[in-house]
């Protein structure tokens, strides 16, 4: 396997829930006689049609997607539509992309169920403009500052993904210090400026002694200072940096003002200064398990964020190498709490000066090591790291269900992902040494990951409906625990052997019809379904899930896992509430309940009161 191929699969097993099975893609195009039509207008009052407008309707009968773009008055049609449920999308350029029935923009979209021959007509899809936000970043002295990365961050941040915009936010500023974020989607954000730092290099590089000196030697008509060797001055200032600072002015994110944004308003004004702080360097020196100096290690030291509203998409992450001494420096680390990981071949490099690794992935066995520090401003020294063997995990998969397993396992694809890789946008660069390789199953179903640094994992599972069987992980196992369920801490010293995956091709499917008591259907209200244990609530639950019913007030919740669940309608969702426990406690007393055994399929119908 290609380091290339290896990143991509961990990627695409980031951002894919556990129990969702990828496809195959072999399909056969599918045809028939329903037809769809309607038009599509602006979010203005007056609506006014969009012209040029591309409109795609998908559905999981429907291979390949269809398509068809507005005429001048904003109409379309698609026809040769198989009977089954589709759900239709629709974009165009400056403004956001928007599902058909979507109360707002970034809303889910409510599902359309057609017949052989039907023809629908008449539907309305609303295209809303996208918000936009500007301002200057200015220096503490009010001077305008280029290059600074500004990001606006919502209030309500959606699992695994950043607010949609046109502009793949976030942006930086010009030669003006100014900033312009647009295509933002209606709703409340804070925004906040993140200079250069980390692994980019640090703004400000000297403290006030070194810029005295140097305007010293500038002042004596001196042409060389040799500027290389640095300022020895015990009574010089610490080095600083530019904090990343949030409007109006703080650094910290729970300080910021927030500011809520109508579909398509411009908030200018948005000006303020960053802040400098003191940095600090961070050394020490990396040994091998035999006491030998650690040359050319890998180390990285990344912030520890924990999560909640605002916290950032990608941590300030610091890399670099040891020398032939076994010794590492970072420079200029901004305050906060940080993870040190240190990595290295098992094999000494046959030429120093070009080892380390190239691919995201070591190809032969490694030694690692961890530590946690706080940085506060004051320089930490004398860090001593001694690295251990990279640890093993291994197990096997399982298949319980009616169909014959299938005889090429090459396809399942196995990934250890940390819980900061796993919170990245869709997307995001993947920037940690602390990733293990994927793992490989062979042809007798056995697997293992090599190489795992000591921290904690989650596991993702894809690649698994193969042949057409549906086979899905129903569990993986490890001393009792399953890990699908939650993460699993790994150490030195722990049992990391006998892991069951169990695959089965059972299953079980929660479905019913929303209607008013008068028996219309329903499709502007989401249906929750959760466990009615709150001990598998959370960010990442497959015990959670929420949909939104099709026109004819159909719902379907697939592949939950067996046990006691609540079944509850809610008018006001945005997407990922869910995730919070708090949203899901008031819905518990008075929800349905409803038991689902091993590849059961049950019908759970529910009423509603009129909806406004």
């Amino acid at each position: 396997m290609t380091a290339a191929r290896a990143l991509a699969i961990v990627a695409a097993l980031v951002v894919a829930p556990p129990q969702t099975p990828a496809r195959d893609a072999a399909v056969t195009p599918t045809t028939g006689t329903a037809s769809i039509s309607g038009v599509v207008v602006t979010d203005a009052t007056p609506a006014e049609p969009v012209r040029r407008a591309i409109v795609t309707v998908t559905g999981p009968d429907l291979h390949p997607s269809r398509g068809a773009i507005t005429d001048d008055d904003g109409r379309f049609r698609i026809v040769a539509l198989p009977a089954g449920r589709v759900t239709m999308t629709v974009a165009r350029a400056s403004f956001i992309t928007s599902a058909y029935g979507a109360k707002r923009a970034g809303r889910p979209g409510t599902a359309i169920a057609i017949q052989n021959g039907e023809s629908i007509e008449n539907l309305v899809v609303t295209l809303w403009r996208g918000a936009a936000i500007s301002g200057i970043v200015r220096d503490e002295f009010g001077t305008p500052v280029s290059g600074v990365g500004v990001t606006a961050f919502p209030a309500r941040p959606v699992r695994g993904a950043t607010v949609q915009t046109l502009n793949n936010n976030p942006t930086t500023t010009n030669d003006l210090g100014e900033f312009r974020i647009f295509g933002l989607e209606p709703g409340t954000y804070i925004v906040g400026a993140t200079p250069s730092s980390g692994s980019g290099g640090a703004m400000i590089a000297m403290n006030d002694a070194e810029v005295d000196r140097a305007l010293a030697v500038i002042r004596s008509g001196q042409r060389s200072a040799q500027p290389s060797q640095p300022v020895q001055d015990q009574q010089a200032s610490p080095p600083f940096d530019y904090a990343a600072v949030y409007f109006p002015g703080t650094s910290t994110r729970s300080l910021a003002t927030t500011m809520t944004l109508a579909a398509g308003e411009a908030r200018t004004g948005v000006d303020f200064s960053l802040q400098r702080v003191a940095t600090a360097r961070v050394e020490g020196v990396i040994t091998r398990p035999d006491g030998q100096m650690a040359v050319s290690a890998d180390v990285q030291l990344t912030e520890m964020t924990t999560a909640g509203p605002f916290a950032p998409d990608v941590p300030l992450v610091f890399t670099t190498r040891t020398g032939p001494d076994g010794r590492f420096r970072f420079s200029q680390v901004t305050p906060g709490a940080y993870r040190l990981v240190a990595r290295v071949a098992a094999s000494p490099p046959q030429n120093p000066a070009a080892a380390g690794f190239a691919s995201p992935f070591p190809t032969g066995p490694t030694f690692s090591g961890v530590d946690e520090i706080t940085i506060s401003g004051n320089d930490v020294s004398g860090l001593a790291i001694q690295l251990q063997p990279g640890l093993t995990l291994s197990g096997r998969l399982q298949f319980q269900g009616q169909s014959r397993p299938p005889a090429n396992l090459a396809n399942v694809r196995l990934a250890l992902v940390p819980p900061q890789v796993a919170a990245l946008r869709p997307g995001a660069r993947i920037d940690s040494i602390a990733m293990p390789a994927p793992g490989t199953v062979k042809a007798d179903g056995t697997f293992q990951f090599d190489n795992i640094v000591p921290g904690r994992y989650l596991l993702r599972i894809a690649g698994t409906d193969i042949g057409g069987a549906g086979w899905y992980p129903r569990s993986a196992l490890l001393n009792g625990r399953d890990l699908l369920d939650a993460g699993i801490d790994i150490s030195r010293g722990d049992n990391l052997q006998g892991v069951v995956i169990t695959l089965t091709d059972q299953h079980t499917e929660l479905s019913g019809t929303l209607q008013t008591p008068d028996g219309k259907p329903v499709s502007d209200v989401f249906v929750l379904a959760f466990s009615t244990d709150k001990t598998w609530w959370g960010p990442n639950a497959r015990r959670v899930q929420a949909v939104r019913p099709g026109l004819d007030g159909r719902f379907t919740f697939a592949d939950l896992p067996p046990g006691e669940y609540a079944l509850a309608g809610a008018t006001s969702v945005d997407q990922g509430d869910w995730e919070d426990p708090a949203f899901l406690e008031p819905f518990l007393p008075t929800a349905s309940r409803i038991t689902l055994g091993e590849g059961e399929k049950k019908v759970q119908n529910l009423r509603v009161g009129p909806v406004k």
